[in-house]
């Protein structure tokens, strides 16, 4: 359930977040956000939400966060093992996100829209809400590096990218639950 949400978030409070939680000390040399650039906060479940795309969007990507989260629990042993909440960023575009993403894995991000960080304080998922093809399948991905961190088995990351592929085409249709379709993308390789 969504437990609290803020139409509009004071640009202190987001610089803090994004830099100050986001882990390591070379992401402090980003540049913060605009002023003019509007964020959300959003608190859902065992997530917490600083956003800078529409609010809608926002609660659209929580919903679909809880639903698989929900889906998964289920029918798997995924289960997030965190203490603390998951904190996600969304950032409005591709370049906004790649400052971090860069700071963090210190190599380019061009190609990278999403991604998961396993902190010690905590968990972060980092997306671009402009993704070619929709935020969803990004979300999805994401969201089952999470779960699988949260795991005792150590992946070998051909094995551990191929299942968050196959986990980021999650759909529901009405009870219906739906993993496993193509990705257009993939087919065209």
């Amino acid at each position: 359930p969504l437990t609290r949400y803020h139409r509009s978030m004071p640009r202190p409070l987001v610089v803090s977040a994004c830099i100050a939680h986001t882990l390591t000390l070379s992401v402090r040399a980003v540049e913060p956000p605009k002023p003019a650039e509007k964020w959300v906060a959003l608190e859902a479940g065992n997530f917490r939400f600083v956003s800078a795309v529409s609010s809608r969007q926002t609660l659209e990507i929580a919903r679909g966060l809880l639903r698989m989260h929900a889906a998964l629990g289920k029918v798997s042993d995924f289960e997030l093992h965190t203490t603390e909440p998951t904190r996600v960023f969304v950032f409005r575009t591709q370049p906004g996100f790649s400052r971090y993403c860069e700071a963090l894995l210190h190599s380019k991000c061009d190609a990278f829209t999403g991604l998961f960080v396993d902190g010690s304080s905590g968990d972060f998922i980092l997306l671009a809400g402009d993704a070619k093809g929709g935020i969803d399948r990004v979300v999805y991905h994401e969201l089952t590096h999470q779960l699988m961190a949260g795991s005792s088995a150590k992946l070998p990351t051909w094995l551990g990218e191929g299942l968050a592929e196959y986990f980021s085409t999650f759909r529901t249709v009405g009870a219906e639950t739906r993993l496993g379709v193509p990705v257009e993308g993939h087919l065209q390789w």
